[in-house]
């Protein structure tokens, strides 16, 4: 993660009221909370350190598939939320 990019993105969302931040619930695994001005919210997915990849069943017209999907690290996503909440609400 920059530090540049992170200050960039979370100074106008948190001036906002919006504050990402991670929630431990294991050994190393975490949960990510979203605090909008004071109400939380607590994300399902749970993420690492380091990214990795984890299978998942989807659904499609002609049965379930099975695919490999990448999970960012718990930082690169706090980052990316932080970055979508500025370009969504036009902060920049």
């Amino acid at each position: 993660m920059d530090g540049k990019a992170f200050y960039k993105y979370s100074k106008p969302a948190i001036a906002m009221g919006v504050i990402i931040y991670p929630k431990p619930s294991n050994f190393k695994k975490y949960k990510i909370i979203i605090s909008r001005n004071g109400n939380e919210k607590i994300g399902d997915e749970i993420y690492l350190d380091e990214p990795y990849y984890k299978t998942v069943e989807k659904k499609t017209r002609t049965g379930f598939v099975t695919e490999k999907v990448l999970v960012p690290s718990i930082w690169d996503k706090i980052l990316e939320l932080y970055k979508d909440i500025c370009m969504k609400n036009n902060l920049l």
